[in-house]
């Protein structure tokens, strides 16, 4: 069904913010201890960490900001910043970066489902139409005795059919 298809593309949704929510809340940590390190004394060296950078503005900006804090990070290693953070930090890159997948699928999955469905209503239709065409033809328009078996077929009583 293309609305279960929906929900699930929702709900991969959902959880894709849930990912990247808590993708950026350690990127912003990652900036923290940056600015600890270099605000006083390198604040030029703050550009490497992407400070003031809107590093949410999309998806692809996200993820390249992400690779980027956290290999800088990984080289200098800033306070608070160790190698437990960094991999737990690069898990939750991979799986923001994964979390698309899902909600792509059921999205293209309903879109599939949607078009046969359409499919399958168009050909019921056709159908119909063929057999009113043919009831049209047994049952001839303006013969009294034909105007139930018409009216059965949803034929007008009186003209013949048309489309």
């Amino acid at each position: 069904m293309a609305s279960v298809c929906t929900g699930a593309a929702e709900a991969a949704t959902a959880v894709e913010g849930v990912k990247k929510d808590t993708l950026v809340k350690s990127l912003r940590q990652v900036q923290s201890a940056a600015k600890q390190l270099h605000q006083f004394n390198q604040p030029e060296r703050l550009h490497d960490y992407l400070v003031g950078e809107p590093i949410t503005q999309s998806r692809p900006i996200l993820e390249q900001a992400a690779q980027t804090i956290l290999t800088k990070a990984n080289a200098e290693r800033p306070p608070g910043i160790d190698t437990d953070f960094l991999v737990r930090a690069e898990e939750e890159r991979a799986q923001y970066a994964q979390s698309k997948a899902p909600q792509v699928g059921e999205q293209a999955r309903g879109k599939l489902k949607r078009a046969l469905r359409n499919q399958l209503v168009d050909s019921i239709k056709e159908r119909c139409k063929q057999i009113q065409f043919a009831a049209n033809s047994a049952w001839p328009a303006g013969v009294p005795a034909n105007e139930g078996f018409r009216k059965r077929f949803r034929l007008p009583a009186n003209r013949t059919l048309s489309r």
